[in-house]
Protein backbone atom coordinates (compact mmCIF):
# COMPACT_ATOMS: atom_id res chain seq x y z
CA UNK A 1 0.00 0.00 0.00
CA UNK A 2 2.76 2.50 1.08
CA UNK A 3 4.46 1.54 -2.25
CA UNK A 4 1.13 2.05 -4.15
CA UNK A 5 1.19 5.64 -2.47
CA UNK A 6 4.74 6.54 -3.47
CA UNK A 7 3.81 5.67 -6.88
CA UNK A 8 2.24 9.33 -7.94
CA UNK A 9 6.19 10.55 -7.36
CA UNK A 10 8.51 8.09 -7.83
CA UNK A 11 7.83 7.43 -11.26
CA UNK A 12 7.85 11.04 -12.56
CA UNK A 13 10.51 11.90 -10.26
CA UNK A 14 12.90 8.59 -11.94
CA UNK A 15 11.86 9.39 -15.53
CA UNK A 16 12.92 13.67 -14.35
CA UNK A 17 16.59 11.91 -13.46
CA UNK A 18 16.55 9.60 -17.00
CA UNK A 19 16.38 13.01 -18.50
CA UNK A 20 18.94 14.85 -16.81
CA UNK A 21 21.37 12.07 -16.88
CA UNK A 22 20.69 12.13 -20.67
CA UNK A 23 21.22 15.52 -20.59
CA UNK A 24 24.58 15.08 -19.33
CA UNK A 25 25.46 11.84 -21.21
CA UNK A 26 24.99 13.54 -24.41
CA UNK A 27 26.43 17.15 -23.36
CA UNK A 28 29.55 15.33 -22.00
CA UNK A 29 29.82 13.48 -25.26
CA UNK A 30 29.79 16.37 -27.48
CA UNK A 31 32.96 18.39 -27.32
CA UNK A 32 34.35 15.40 -28.12
CA UNK A 33 32.14 14.79 -31.03
CA UNK A 34 32.70 18.03 -32.40
CA UNK A 35 36.79 17.22 -32.11
CA UNK A 36 36.19 14.23 -33.88
CA UNK A 37 33.73 16.47 -36.69
CA UNK A 38 36.56 18.83 -37.03
CA UNK A 39 39.37 16.34 -37.26
CA UNK A 40 37.57 14.82 -40.45
CA UNK A 41 37.03 17.94 -42.23
CA UNK A 42 40.60 19.10 -41.54
CA UNK A 43 41.45 14.95 -43.01
CA UNK A 44 39.19 16.09 -46.30
CA UNK A 45 40.66 19.81 -45.96
CA UNK A 46 44.36 17.75 -46.49
CA UNK A 47 43.49 15.21 -48.79
CA UNK A 48 42.07 17.79 -50.93
CA UNK A 49 44.48 20.14 -50.93
CA UNK A 50 47.68 18.21 -50.18
CA UNK A 51 49.88 20.55 -52.28
CA UNK A 52 48.81 24.11 -50.64
CA UNK A 53 49.36 22.67 -46.83
CA UNK A 54 51.34 25.95 -46.17
CA UNK A 55 50.46 30.26 -46.08
CA UNK A 56 48.13 29.59 -48.44
CA UNK A 57 45.85 27.26 -46.47
CA UNK A 58 43.22 29.57 -45.61
CA UNK A 59 42.39 30.13 -49.79
CA UNK A 60 41.15 26.35 -49.27
CA UNK A 61 37.92 25.50 -47.27
CA UNK A 62 35.97 22.47 -46.16
CA UNK A 63 32.57 23.85 -44.50
CA UNK A 64 30.22 21.76 -42.74
CA UNK A 65 26.12 23.56 -42.82
CA UNK A 66 23.48 21.92 -41.15
CA UNK A 67 20.08 22.52 -42.69
CA UNK A 68 17.63 24.41 -39.89
CA UNK A 69 14.21 25.11 -40.57
CA UNK A 70 14.30 27.90 -38.03
CA UNK A 71 16.94 30.25 -37.81
CA UNK A 72 16.37 33.38 -35.06
CA UNK A 73 17.11 36.17 -37.74
CA UNK A 74 15.18 37.73 -40.56
CA UNK A 75 16.74 39.43 -43.66
CA UNK A 76 15.51 41.98 -45.73
CA UNK A 77 17.53 42.71 -49.06
CA UNK A 78 15.98 45.82 -50.58
CA UNK A 79 18.79 45.64 -53.75
CA UNK A 80 16.82 42.50 -55.06
CA UNK A 81 13.73 42.84 -53.14
CA UNK A 82 13.37 39.48 -51.21
CA UNK A 83 12.33 38.64 -47.51
CA UNK A 84 13.56 35.89 -45.46
CA UNK A 85 11.63 35.17 -42.34
CA UNK A 86 13.58 32.84 -39.38
CA UNK A 87 10.98 29.86 -40.76
CA UNK A 88 12.42 30.44 -44.48
CA UNK A 89 14.71 27.44 -43.84
CA UNK A 90 18.33 28.07 -43.65
CA UNK A 91 21.80 26.45 -44.37
CA UNK A 92 23.91 26.99 -41.08
CA UNK A 93 27.86 26.67 -40.88
CA UNK A 94 28.79 24.73 -38.00
CA UNK A 95 32.11 23.40 -38.58
CA UNK A 96 35.01 24.54 -41.09
CA UNK A 97 38.60 22.82 -41.87
CA UNK A 98 41.83 24.56 -40.20
CA UNK A 99 42.41 27.10 -37.68
CA UNK A 100 43.40 29.59 -39.86
CA UNK A 101 40.06 30.93 -40.91
CA UNK A 102 37.53 29.66 -38.66
CA UNK A 103 35.14 33.10 -39.19
CA UNK A 104 31.58 31.61 -40.57
CA UNK A 105 29.11 34.36 -40.95
CA UNK A 106 27.39 33.61 -44.00
CA UNK A 107 24.36 31.71 -43.82
CA UNK A 108 22.07 30.79 -47.15
CA UNK A 109 18.16 30.53 -47.32
CA UNK A 110 17.39 26.77 -48.26
CA UNK A 111 13.28 26.82 -48.60
CA UNK A 112 11.24 24.22 -49.89
CA UNK A 113 11.46 25.81 -53.38
CA UNK A 114 14.61 24.88 -55.05
CA UNK A 115 14.56 27.79 -57.10
CA UNK A 116 14.69 30.06 -54.11
CA UNK A 117 17.66 28.34 -52.61
CA UNK A 118 20.90 30.46 -52.16
CA UNK A 119 24.63 29.19 -52.56
CA UNK A 120 26.29 26.43 -53.31
CA UNK A 121 25.13 25.41 -49.68
CA UNK A 122 21.18 26.51 -50.34
CA UNK A 123 21.36 24.70 -54.08
CA UNK A 124 22.99 21.17 -52.73
CA UNK A 125 20.69 21.06 -50.39
CA UNK A 126 17.49 21.95 -52.43
CA UNK A 127 18.47 19.41 -55.15
CA UNK A 128 19.97 16.32 -52.96
CA UNK A 129 22.45 15.85 -55.68
CA UNK A 130 26.27 17.25 -55.79
CA UNK A 131 26.96 20.73 -57.73
CA UNK A 132 29.80 21.64 -59.01
CA UNK A 133 31.38 25.15 -60.13
CA UNK A 134 34.60 25.21 -61.95
CA UNK A 135 36.55 28.02 -63.45
CA UNK A 136 34.76 30.68 -62.19
CA UNK A 137 35.88 34.70 -63.05
CA UNK A 138 38.18 36.81 -60.77
CA UNK A 139 36.24 38.95 -58.82
CA UNK A 140 38.88 40.88 -56.84
CA UNK A 141 38.89 44.61 -57.47
CA UNK A 142 38.05 46.28 -60.60
CA UNK A 143 36.87 43.32 -62.10
CA UNK A 144 34.48 43.97 -65.38
CA UNK A 145 31.08 44.13 -64.31
CA UNK A 146 30.06 41.39 -66.59
CA UNK A 147 32.49 38.52 -64.98
CA UNK A 148 30.64 39.65 -61.34
CA UNK A 149 27.65 38.56 -63.22
CA UNK A 150 28.77 35.07 -64.22
CA UNK A 151 29.84 34.86 -60.67
CA UNK A 152 26.58 36.04 -59.34
CA UNK A 153 24.78 33.22 -62.12
CA UNK A 154 27.24 30.72 -61.20
CA UNK A 155 27.36 30.73 -57.21
CA UNK A 156 23.18 31.40 -57.05
CA UNK A 157 23.79 34.30 -55.17
CA UNK A 158 23.73 38.42 -55.77
CA UNK A 159 27.35 39.51 -54.86
CA UNK A 160 25.96 42.17 -53.15
CA UNK A 161 25.27 39.94 -50.43
CA UNK A 162 29.62 39.71 -50.36
CA UNK A 163 30.15 43.26 -51.20
CA UNK A 164 32.43 43.43 -47.59
CA UNK A 165 33.70 40.04 -47.91
CA UNK A 166 37.50 39.70 -49.94
CA UNK A 167 36.21 36.53 -52.44
CA UNK A 168 38.90 34.60 -53.59
CA UNK A 169 37.18 31.40 -54.26
CA UNK A 170 37.21 30.30 -58.41
CA UNK A 171 35.55 26.70 -57.58
CA UNK A 172 33.29 25.34 -55.11
CA UNK A 173 32.03 21.84 -54.88
CA UNK A 174 28.92 20.99 -52.81
CA UNK A 175 28.06 17.45 -51.06
CA UNK A 176 24.86 16.41 -49.34
CA UNK A 177 25.24 15.20 -46.23
CA UNK A 178 22.64 11.97 -44.82
CA UNK A 179 22.56 11.03 -41.34
CA UNK A 180 20.37 7.69 -41.30
CA UNK A 181 19.67 8.13 -45.04
CA UNK A 182 17.41 11.25 -44.08
CA UNK A 183 19.12 14.38 -45.61
CA UNK A 184 21.00 16.80 -42.69
CA UNK A 185 23.35 19.35 -44.28
CA UNK A 186 25.94 19.59 -46.82
CA UNK A 187 29.84 20.43 -47.35
CA UNK A 188 30.70 22.84 -49.29
CA UNK A 189 34.80 23.22 -50.75
CA UNK A 190 35.25 26.55 -51.94
CA UNK A 191 39.08 26.64 -53.70
CA UNK A 192 41.34 29.80 -55.19
CA UNK A 193 42.47 27.08 -57.66
CA UNK A 194 40.32 26.80 -60.73
CA UNK A 195 39.33 23.35 -60.10
CA UNK A 196 39.08 20.29 -57.77
CA UNK A 197 40.17 16.79 -58.45
CA UNK A 198 37.50 14.83 -58.93
CA UNK A 199 39.13 11.33 -57.76
CA UNK A 200 39.99 13.51 -54.45
CA UNK A 201 36.37 14.14 -54.33
CA UNK A 202 35.50 10.90 -54.55
CA UNK A 203 37.44 9.31 -52.19
CA UNK A 204 35.86 12.15 -49.72
CA UNK A 205 32.66 10.01 -50.66
CA UNK A 206 33.90 6.44 -50.17
CA UNK A 207 35.94 7.46 -47.25
CA UNK A 208 35.03 10.68 -45.05
CA UNK A 209 31.36 10.57 -46.02
CA UNK A 210 29.88 7.60 -43.81
CA UNK A 211 32.30 8.72 -40.97
CA UNK A 212 30.11 11.93 -41.08
CA UNK A 213 27.23 10.24 -40.77
CA UNK A 214 27.98 8.14 -37.83
CA UNK A 215 29.40 11.43 -35.51
CA UNK A 216 26.21 13.66 -36.89
CA UNK A 217 23.95 11.19 -35.21
CA UNK A 218 21.86 12.85 -32.48
CA UNK A 219 22.72 16.48 -33.52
Amino acid sequence: MALQQMCWWLVPLLLLLAGIFEGIRRWIGRPLQWKSIQATLDAIDKHLFKEYLDSTSHYHRVTLFRRDRFHPCFRLWPFYFRFSWPWSGWMVPVARSSHTYQQMLSIFMAPDDPLKAEGVAGRTWAHRSRIDLPDLPDISANCPEADKKVYEDASFFPLKRYQRKNLRARSFYGLPVYVDNEPWGAIVIDSSQHSLKKNRIQDIINLHLPILDQLLKDF
